[in-house]
């Protein structure tokens, strides 16, 4: 059997680089023993968004396509070409198709630990916390609408627009509170995104303002996809899980829905998504995120107090489903039969 394949993708030295090539290599050991076939070609779409990949599919000619989207959100051009070119396919990661939650296996594996006595919430604590890098437009529109309703002194807030707009509540970077850079200053053109944030990926960062916020505002990477149900999630939804928080889910709809049929408390006692009208436009639907946020956040009186008596119990048992959750994803790659989709 011919195996096709192009080196992009996450390299060895970065840890979720790492986990996708030993996923890659379970990947194609599969193929050579479960298919008979000539060719298989496989397809990283990661930083592909240029390439044309219905002429590499037409060149290459596979009998089977395997597309494994894992590290990054759905490119559904990519995925358009491969349903488009009348060979038989797999998409698994980020898919409809076949979804293996990827960054829940890599937060699994390099996430710093934290146990319960490392995670309160003082008394000294505010209502929130939303940190966000890279300034993509829904995050703007969040942060916008926190500080319009009066809110941003009652939470920890970030945002990495370039330049002296960053919005920042930590600059010093000491490896003592835990925050490292995975991915030292790649994508961190002051062009686009500030600096001096760092795209710490394993840790709850400085561990004295996650102890001193309650509500946690996940702002995932990806607001808009034009297939909704191939939802990205990245290690942000699960450093609340980890760091056992309350959280707001501010991303694709099918993804909270997820969440909660995967068995995880996603708190909408307390953030009331029924007031979302996913079909609405931009900028009104992301209004209505913030809207039902800002509630929440109205809603809290003594953070310490509601976090005991309300929210530990739910947010243990959180953590504790996560490490169920990251088993059954596993089983999902070692359990898969290739043929089925031949």
């Amino acid at each position: 059997m011919q195996i096709i394949k192009d080196t992009n993708g996450f390299p060895y030295a970065w840890k979720a680089g790492r986990v996708e090539q030993l996923i890659r290599n379970i990947l194609e050991n599969k193929a050579q023993q479960q298919l008979n076939v000539e060719r298989v070609m496989f397809i990283n779409p990661t930083w592909l968004h240029e390439d044309d990949i219905a002429k590499k599919i037409q060149t290459g000619n596979p009998d089977f396509i395997i597309c494994h989207n894992f590290v990054d959100p759905a490119v559904p051009r990519i995925f358009r070409e491969i349903q488009r070119s009348g060979r038989p396919y797999l998409i698994l990661g980020n898919s409809n198709q076949l979804r293996i939650d990827f960054w829940a296996m890599v937060c699994d594996l390099y996430f710093q630990n934290y146990e319960e006595y490392h995670v309160p919430v003082m008394d000294t604590a505010r209502k929130y916390i939303c940190l966000n890098r890279k300034p993509h437009p829904h995050r703007v529109a969040l942060v916008e609408n926190l500080i319009s309703a009066g809110l941003k002194d009652q939470g920890f807030v970030s945002l990495g627009f370039p330049g002296d707009r960053a919005i920042t509540i930590d600059e010093k970077f000491s490896d003592t509170q835990g925050i490292h850079d995975e991915y030292g200053q790649l994508g961190a053109d002051e062009t686009w995104v500030s600096n001096k944030i760092r795209n710490d990926i394993f840790s709850l960062g400085d561990i004295n303002i996650w102890q001193n916020s309650l509500l946690c505002l996940v702002t995932e990477t990806e607001f808009n996809n034009s297939y909704p149900d191939n939802f990205f999630i990245s290690e942000k939804t699960w450093k609340p899980v980890l760091g056992m928080r309350p959280f707001f889910v501010y991303g694709q709809a099918p993804m909270r829905q997820y969440l909660k049929d995967s068995g995880f408390d996603v708190f909408d006692d307390v953030f009331d998504y029924s007031k979302i009208d996913n079909n609405a436009y931009d900028p009104e639907r992301q209004r209505q995120y913030a809207r039902v946020a800002i509630d929440a956040i109205n809603a809290v009186q003594n953070p310490a107090q509601e976090y005991t008596n309300r929210y530990f119990g739910r947010c243990q048992y959180n953590k504790n489903h996560f490490r169920k959750y990251v088993y059954q994803q596993w089983q999902l790659l070692y359990n898969l039969d290739l043929t089925v989709y031949v």
